[in-house]
């Protein structure tokens, strides 16, 4: 499902790869983006970070 538009949010995690994230654009349409190597998308602060500071959050 599209993600986009329904909570105000541009990105979003993207299960189970937390490698990558979907990235929303102001009409509706999103990309799977992918971190840089060696860092997964943190969703508390909505960009890649490095594994140890990233809390794992529970699925939406």
């Amino acid at each position: 499902p599209n993600p986009c538009g329904i909570y105000g949010r541009y990105y979003f995690p993207y299960y189970p790869d937390a490698s990558r994230f979907i990235q929303c654009d102001q009409t509706g349409v999103f990309w799977i983006r992918k971190c840089a190597p060696g860092t997964i998308f943190d969703p508390k602060i909505e960009v890649c970070n490095y594994p140890p500071v990233v809390v794992e959050t529970g699925k939406k």
